[in-house]
């Protein structure tokens, strides 16, 4: 058989060994899903020359679909989800979530040290990830952005890095002068009665004042009240 040869073999309980011990010689084998292999209506009883025929010529018609070959590593994963290591308590990807992720091991070398390597892959994008939310926030806490960023965390739900995100991509808030007074809807505005003992946030008329700091030019545009 030529190294440029094609070659596709049904799925079965061997794995996916046979395909990586194919592809390491140099050959291009697809797996192929038993259940969407065509079946006729009193098709003899099948053996390994028929099998071997019929899966040659559908698959040489195109008529075949391929499953993807997760690696190793990923298989490994998916054998820990089989152990029945699923994380049952609240919400994932947590702080108690990781504490759990953290905390498992594997009685099989070869599972725990796949479980090892992700868990510090995992470590590394998690860190990653605190590091730009740090830098992010020294940007929002400098001119031009000090300022918009401070008025639109007066707005519910919106911190720095979500101010900072609206301003960034937004662009020119004072594109957005023709909405009405009266919008936001009620998710984006302060709450109206503080809780006991703090004190009460500021009311702006609409996001866009609220960053931009200039007043609607209410009568400039009809859908524009004073109904706030």
């Amino acid at each position: 058989m030529t190294r440029h040869a094609r070659v596709c073999d049904a799925a079965g309980p061997c794995g996916y060994e046979l395909q990586r011990s194919l592809a390491r010689q140099g050959f291009d084998c697809r797996v192929i899903a038993p259940a969407l292999i065509r079946k006729r209506q009193g098709q003899p009883v099948k053996s390994d020359r028929r099998n071997a025929r019929k899966l040659w010529r559908l698959f040489r018609a195109g008529e075949l679909t391929a499953l993807r070959i997760p690696p190793p590593e990923e298989e490994a994963v998916r054998d820990l989800l089989r152990h029945d290591r699923i994380y049952r308590d609240r919400k994932a990807w947590t702080g108690r979530h990781l504490v759990w992720v953290r905390a498992q091991r594997c009685a099989v070398p070869g599972l725990d040290r796949v479980l090892v390597e992700h868990r510090a892959a995992l470590e590394e994008r998690v860190a990653q990830r605190d590091q730009i939310a740090r830098e992010l926030l020294a940007i929002a806490a400098q001119p031009p952005c000090t300022e918009g960023v401070r008025r639109l965390a007066s707005l519910r739900g919106i911190r720095a890095l979500t101010g900072l995100t609206l301003l960034v991509e937004v662009g020119e808030l004072a594109r957005f002068a023709w909405l009405p007074v009266s919008w936001p809807a009620p998710a984006w505005c302060p709450a109206s009665t503080p809780a006991a003992g703090a004190a009460p946030r500021p009311h702006p008329r609409t996001w866009w004042e609220a960053a931009s700091g200039a007043p609607l030019p209410c009568g400039s545009n009809p859908r524009i009240s004073e109904t706030a």
